[in-house]
């Protein structure tokens, strides 16, 4: 069998980059080691400036819009890296422009299951690990050299930070973040809008909205849904 994905950035594609921070000067050079061509960037706040040099600002994410009926070939990639606010937009691009286009993407590095399946706007990046199994729902993000094990979940905009690995049949919740080099266990269910801190051993289950860290990880404190984690 096949793995699942609905559409994968392809070298002949055109792309617009969604977002001008750290996390998309990573993507973009995901996207040039695919060799699409790159068309520009759509981002609040201005011309992306040295984040992304060299790409073409081609206006605010209000203008996507008008932006997509100018390059109707053109698809879109999801380069933010905060949780929250990548499926907050790429769901308010859709919600004006049904017809956009949101490809997974994987490095030629990642290491990708026969059977795992991929939502739209899914990033792999290098060296990404994907076991046998496994599903990604739209927006999710494997981070560098990070690990999913086999029959695991990331479920809509949740991440796994550069570093981190799960064991087997692990679910990870809507927009929760998993930080760097943490380990997650098997058979763990992690809720929604929780995070995970950097370094951190994971045990037990972790329900919604929580922040937790440390070796064995422990719940210190509720989170709001969209409060900042980077």
């Amino acid at each position: 069998m096949k793995s699942f994905v609905p559409s994968r950035l392809q070298a002949d594609d055109t792309a617009i980059v969604v977002g001008a921070g750290g996390h998309a000067r990573s993507v973009v050079g995901v996207l040039r080691d695919i060799g699409c061509v790159i068309v520009g960037v759509l981002a609040d706040g201005g011309r992306p400036g040295e984040a992304l040099p060299g790409i073409e600002w081609l206006g605010d994410l209000a203008q996507a819009k008008v932006v997509l009926q100018h390059l109707p070939n053109a698809v879109c990639v999801m380069a933010v890296g905060d949780n929250f606010q990548r499926l907050r937009i790429m769901r308010e691009i859709l919600a004006t422009c049904p017809q956009a286009r949101f490809p997974a993407v994987v490095h030629a590095s990642a290491v990708l299951s026969d059977d795992s399946s991929l939502g739209q706007g899914v990033v792999l990046m290098p060296g990404a690990i994907v076991m046998a199994g496994c599903r990604l729902a739209a927006c999710s993000l494997v981070n560098t050299r990070a690990s999913l094990d086999h029959d695991s979940v990331l479920a809509e905009g949740a991440s796994l930070a550069p570093g981190a690995v799960t064991g087997g049949r692990v679910s990870i919740g809507r927009r929760s973040f998993i930080g760097m080099g943490a380990v997650v266990t098997q058979g763990i269910r992690i809720g929604e809008d929780t995070v995970l801190g950097a370094g951190a051993l994971l045990l037990q289950d972790l329900p919604d909205r929580v922040v937790a860290y440390g070796s064995p990880a422990r719940v210190v404190r509720t989170r709001a849904v969209d409060e900042a984690y980077l």
